[in-house]
């Protein structure tokens, strides 16, 4: 170790004076075309794997799918067969594993290839942020920006690499068509809790008021007999069901806020299974979002998702899709200073 110390600091020493060598080391490591090929194992030869980790850093469940449908594009774009492995930095991470599978990534979804085990493959690349910046330079975009030619290209990837496991899409087409009784169904998603708190960059609140004014509206123009509701707050079911009576449908099975500013994603457990059952739940709310005829909604990360899997995963588009948006947040409140 320390002559490969002293063999750099000599190598430094010779081509100080080179522009291009000193660009290399000051700014190399940042540069999505520098990428470190490591060798693992024997297996897939000839193919160079690209290792997803989850992202981490409290992100919620679909910031995390975003981000590797993001990485995804890198992977593709470089011929690359990708391999997800969310770990223990996922808020919805079960150390003891689900039915004795540990990557939770596989809780919810099927393999993205045919690779099983990252750690036997031949050549590997670890996905990186400086991949992440190679995407959003190349749509010209970043945090919640999400133009027709990015949504496109990430629907792309979801729709090459990205499945619900069998035994979650058999039971969520079941609970789709007995909820809805095949009748013409409006999704709604409300986003409460943590959104009132205005974080930077971060889209802002929209009120219950709001989102119930467009759905009479469509009711009344497009004759919508069902509303499905998705929402992290108890005060929007109450609200809705005084505005929709027997026309609403939800689950009444998933945690909620009762007056809270603190997001669901973050609840505090040690009960086996719960991280698990919290992923679970907003999955099965975006399953709903993404089969319905047509969507009213804010700016977050599952609404994205939702419409980015639409185009993904069903046959036609939405009838009718209404985004509130209201613009973003600029100020000095930021996410990463929350305290989680």
């Amino acid at each position: 170790m320390f002559l490969d110390f002293i063999k750099c600091l000599n190598r430094c020493r010779i081509h100080r004076k080179e522009k291009e060598f000193t660009d290399m080391v000051l700014n190399g490591y940042k540069s999505p075309s520098y990428l470190k090929i490591e060798e693992k194992g024997d297996e897939y030869p000839g193919k160079i794997v690209y290792l997803i980790k989850e992202f981490g850093y409290y992100n919620g469940f679909f910031s995390e799918l975003l981000f590797l449908l993001k990485k995804l594009i890198f992977c593709d774009a470089h011929g690359f067969v990708p391999f997800v492995d969310w770990g223990s930095n996922l808020l919805y991470f079960e150390p003891e594993g689900v039915d004795g599978e540990k990557n939770a990534f596989l809780h919810y979804y099927n393999r993205v290839s045919e690779v099983e085990d990252a750690s036997k493959a031949s050549l590997v690349v670890t996905a990186d942020d400086p991949h992440l910046d190679w995407v959003y330079e190349k749509y010209g975009c970043y945090a919640y920006q999400y133009p027709e030619e990015y949504m496109d290209a990430l629907s792309n990837m979801a729709k090459k690499y990205v499945s619900l496991n069998n035994r979650l899409r058999s039971e969520f087409s079941k609970l789709f068509e007995e909820m809805t009784g095949n009748k013409k169904t409006l999704a709604v998603h409300f986003r409460g809790t943590d959104y009132r708190r205005e974080y930077n960059r971060h889209p802002k609140f929209i009120t219950v008021e709001e989102e119930i004014e467009k759905v009479n509206e469509l009711i009344e123009e497009k004759g919508y007999e069902k509303v499905f509701l998705a929402t992290d707050e108890v005060d929007a079911i109450n609200k809705f069901k005084d505005a929709f009576g027997d026309k609403l449908i939800y689950f009444d099975d998933v945690r909620r806020s009762e007056n809270g500013d603190e997001s669901v994603a973050f609840t505090k457990t040690d009960k086996p299974g719960e991280k698990y059952r919290l992923g679970y739940e907003v999955v099965r709310d975006q399953y709903f979002l993404t089969e319905c005829d047509g969507l009213v909604c804010g700016i977050s990360n599952i609404t994205i998702a939702a419409r980015i899997l639409k185009k993904a995963w069903c046959d036609k588009p939405y009838d009718d899709l209404v985004v509130i948006d209201h613009g973003f947040n600029e100020n000095d409140n930021r996410f990463a200073n929350a305290g989680h």
